[in-house]
């Protein structure tokens, strides 16, 4: 057979094919295929010798005795094996120990050879190779991500994301933003300064390497905080001297709907002198509530105390943070305190201001509760400014915070809005509710001596000033979020009481 060279080159591979017959070539053949010179020209004219050679080790001189010549175009796509005895040390051209010649397996289809470059061209065998090339081959990319990155960029990105992460990062930033967050942080987070707009609800199991520069304060949810529907609650003032005649009415409460009750102010009488034992007892009233309780300061509290400090000290102790003292912590809602100016900036988002004052979002309703009082206390009207400036301060962290979120803000204070100390805050308010909160209904709640409701409050249609009686039966609220336009109703108590029995009958 001729070994002159074709246009078609065989590919090698490491596999031996198991079904193809081996084909033996003559040591005249092999060194002829090899470029050596033929030692004898007559060797293969005896076919005794030449199987006596291979049988033995020997050299094999001789003809070609297993097979035809292979055919190097294949039906089937893959050619049988081509297998080439080793050389021995007496006819090589080495001393090396023979070594056995890897299988020439044939291409799946034609291709071409450059002489200038000795390369193939064209489709090769599907099996991937057991390493990267040393150079990347340049054509068109693969559908599917190599499981083995290669050193040098593809031309273009692929179109299936690799099962596994790279090991450094795009440094090229994606067309567009995913709505989806990632499981985890990015080793490398992005530059950009503006915040998301809303808050995600699921929050990273690992923080952020750079935290988000942004003013907006991004503040938790509850499971309830942004469904719509309605809102109930309970509203009450004063009371608590008759500690067991307010137990009583305590427990009698609505806790099936209702979610919270909050105190507007005065746990104290004129009378009591602000002894601790006045605020204690009303303490003791609201301990059997079967709804959470939150305060807020009245006059009677501290400003008017023959000892305001001390006062203060008092109601700490007894009513401030009366909703941690006797229920578990609610997953209605997530509830914010504001911190005074001697607390640590780096809590509660940094906000400065005054600690009795909270707000959590419920319902789509933003409640607010806030220190209004009303009487100069010990250093007089330089307190009642601070006091007034940082209630703004909190209404706008809050709006802002869950602007897009809350339908409705009902703040919760003792004062009334025109009292002399309470103007600043007053004219602040009316402002609020004809520009940022034009689109929402504003309600401010505070302690009467009568029940009543006040609508078009300073010319704003949308602003209400809801009045609560100071004893017995308290006010029940709801605030519907449902439909166009958020609104609020009130009952009290004793009406809620003769309906709830009309049912049971």
């Amino acid at each position: 057979p001729s070994f002159e060279p074709t246009t078609t080159l065989p590919t090698f591979s490491p596999e031996v094919a198991e079904t193809s017959a081996p084909v033996v070539l003559s040591s005249a053949e092999e060194s002829q295929a090899a470029g050596r010179p033929i030692a004898d020209g007559n060797a293969g004219s005896n076919p005794d010798a030449d199987d006596a050679s291979q049988a033995t080790g020997e050299e094999a001189t001789g003809r070609i005795t297993s097979a035809p010549t292979p055919s190097y175009t294949s039906t089937s796509g893959i050619a049988p094996d081509v297998t080439v005895p080793p050389t021995s040390g007496p006819r090589g051209d080495s001393d090396e120990e023979a070594k056995p010649a890897p299988s020439i397996v044939a291409a799946t289809m034609s291709s071409t050879t450059d002489p200038t470059t000795n390369s193939t061209s064209g489709p090769t065998d599907p099996r991937p190779t057991t390493s990267p090339t040393a150079d990347p081959t340049v054509g068109t990319p693969t559908s599917l991500p190599s499981s083995n990155p290669t050193d040098v960029a593809s031309p273009s990105p692929s179109d299936v994301p690799s099962a596994a992460p790279s090991a450094a990062p795009t440094l090229t930033s994606s067309p567009s933003v995913s709505d989806t967050p990632t499981s985890a942080p990015s080793y490398h987070p992005t530059s950009s300064h503006v915040p998301s707009s809303l808050p995600i609800s699921i929050p990273t199991t690992v923080p952020s390497i750079v935290p988000t520069l942004s003013s907006r304060p991004s503040w938790g949810f509850g499971t309830d905080a942004t469904a719509e529907g309605d809102a109930f609650f309970y509203l009450m003032a004063d009371g608590g001297s008759n500690w067991q005649f307010w137990m009583e009415k305590m427990r009698g409460l609505d806790a099936a709907d209702h979610k919270f009750l909050v105190h507007l102010g005065s746990a104290t009488r004129a009378v009591d002198a602000c002894k601790e034992t006045a605020y204690y007892r009303t303490q003791l009233s609201l301990s059997v509530s079967p709804v959470p309780v939150y305060s807020v300061p009245g006059n009677n509290d501290y400003p008017v105390c023959p000892n305001p400090a001390l006062g203060w000290e008092h109601y700490e102790d007894h009513m401030m943070n009366i909703d941690t003292m006797y229920w578990n912590v609610t997953e209605d809602y997530d509830v914010k305190r504001q911190l005074n100016e001697e607390e640590d900036s780096t809590s509660n988002d940094g906000i400065v201001g005054n600690m009795e004052n909270f707000s959590f979002l419920y319902k789509r309703v933003l409640f607010i509760g806030l220190n209004t009082v009303t009487n100069e206390d010990s250093n007089g009207s330089a307190d009642s400014t601070i006091r007034s400036e940082g209630n703004v301060n909190w209404i706008e962290q809050n709006t802002e915070a869950y602007r897009d979120t809350a339908d409705a803000v009902f703040v919760m204070g003792y004062g009334r809005l025109l009292a002399t100390e309470n103007i600043p805050f007053y004219d602040a308010m009316v402002s609020m509710s004809k520009n940022a909160l034009a689109d929402k209904l504003l309600v401010y709640a505070r302690r009467s001596a009568t029940t009543d409701i006040d609508k078009n409050v300073g010319g704003a249609k949308n602003f209400m000033e809801l009045r609560v009686g100071s004893e017995w039966p308290i006010m029940d609220v709801r605030v519907r979020t449902t439909g166009a336009e958020a609104t609020v109703s009130y009952r009290d108590a004793i009406t809620e009481e003769a309906a709830k029995n009309d049912e049971d009958v």
